[in-house]
């Protein structure tokens, strides 16, 4: 007859009393991590920052038209070479980059700090179209306040001469 075989015991280890307090600091490490990463969400929720619009408008968009307008741009040079018309690529792509150039200061265009503004109107030219670009967070304060951000009152360099 086959034996069957006995069952085995399985024995704690030596060090069971001290497992129990590793355990134990182990659960409390880890509850002080987590209650540090809930204090970094809420904090973080706390002041997020940009909201979506403005990041779009501020950051992300700016990077997606310069890819659309460098494939634009090499469509444009891959036709200009298909006809083998060296003179036309080279006016229109001229052309092109400089209604581009145009278009980002339109949407971009930061004012200079104070420190360095001239005291002049503002007057527009060949490469510069506007004085603040329609989508940077100045030209949403104008809209929303009605006025320059370094308008607030205070003193201006004028008062001191």
């Amino acid at each position: 007859m086959a034996s069957s075989p006995s069952p085995t015991l399985i024995s704690p280890p030596p060090d069971r009393e001290r497992s129990k307090d590793a355990d134990l600091q182990d659960k409390h490490a880890l509850q002080e991590r987590l209650d540090r990463v809930a204090e970094e969400k809420r904090l973080a929720l706390l002041a997020a920052g940009p909201s979506w619009r403005e990041w779009v408008y501020y950051e992300a968009i700016k990077w997606w038209l310069a890819i659309g307008l460098l494939i634009a741009d090499s469509l444009l040079v891959v036709q200009w070479l298909v006809w083998g018309n060296y003179l036309g690529l080279g006016l229109s792509l001229a052309a092109v980059v400089y209604v581009e150039f145009l278009l980002y200061r339109y949407l971009w265009t930061r004012p200079p700090p104070p420190s360095t503004r001239r005291r002049v109107p503002f007057r527009r030219t060949w490469y510069r179209p506007v004085e603040i670009g329609r989508w940077t967070p100045e030209a949403d304060y104008i809209r929303v306040h009605g006025r320059r951000p370094d308008s607030e009152g205070g003193p201006t360099p004028d008062e001191f001469l």
